[in-house]
């Protein structure tokens, strides 16, 4: 029962290993790639289609692109958008 007290004080922290920092650097790119090819047709949907301003659209996909993707990937992560 000792030991187990002193564990929790004092955790081990495994530190990662370079196969998996690579693995999690491949999912990423593949994220932002996903992510890239969304923002790039709704770029030419919004200025070619609806005839928005190209500036308009970037302060729009300034404020509102991160949250967009996020939500995204988190929605299909999790299987549910309650959050």
């Amino acid at each position: 029962m000792g030991n187990q007290k002193e564990t929790q004080k004092n955790p081990q922290y495994k530190y990662a290993s370079t196969r998996e920092k690579l693995c999690f650097g491949i999912g990423a790119i593949g994220k932002d790639a996903i992510c890239n090819l969304v923002g790039a047709f709704l770029m030419l949907y919004f200025t070619d289609t609806l005839y928005l301003a190209p500036a308009f659209v970037g302060v729009l996909f300034f404020v509102f692109g991160t949250s967009f993707c996020r939500n995204i990937i988190f929605c299909s992560k999790n299987m549910g958008c309650d959050q």
